[in-house]
């Protein structure tokens, strides 16, 4: 009789001690995971959210470079002095808007006037009066549009004009 009793406190000590490595080793092995792996979500974010910035850097170039074509040709210059309508269907035309991915355009003066502006609706593939919501952002930003007269007192971006722009 008391060899079955020695031998369940034996079994009890055994299965305590086996669930209780059990225990630590799970532990041990979850810790190890979770630190490894959030050091890796971490990089991966990271890295993420700089290829998203080259990207969208990379399209704010393309945009400036394609604004400053504009801006410095004679024909804008003309354009500007005779608001010739041949010039505006000519560059503006909806499959332009489409080929450089335009959402909307505004050419102004020095002074920051509207010379003309004209919204792409992409799913209709129609070109739109400016929006209110674009004009109202802009009046309340006129700084964008008229920074200054060189080229270094540009202002150039992305801008959050009511989830759509």
């Amino acid at each position: 009789m008391k060899k079955n009793i020695i031998l369940k406190k034996a079994i009890i000590i055994y299965l305590i001690l086996i669930l209780a490595l059990l225990a630590v080793m799970t532990a041990y092995i979850y810790g190890f995971l979770i630190r490894n792996n959030l050091k890796y979500e971490r990089e991966h974010t990271l890295n993420t959210l700089d290829s998203y910035r080259r990207i969208i850097s990379k399209e704010i170039k393309s945009l400036d470079i394609l604004c400053r074509n504009f801006a410095y040709s004679d024909n804008i210059y003309e354009f500007s002095q005779n608001k010739n309508k041949e010039y505006i269907e000519s560059n503006f035309s909806s499959a332009s808007f489409e080929s450089n991915r335009l959402d909307f355009i505004i050419i102004a003066d020095n002074s920051g006037n509207h010379l003309y502006s004209q919204e792409y609706d992409e799913k209709n593939n129609t070109q739109i009066p400016l929006s209110s919501d674009i004009t109202e952002f802009l009046n309340n930003n006129p700084q964008i549009m008229f920074a200054g007269t060189k080229y270094q007192d540009k202002v150039n971006g992305i801008f959050n004009i009511n989830e759509k722009y």
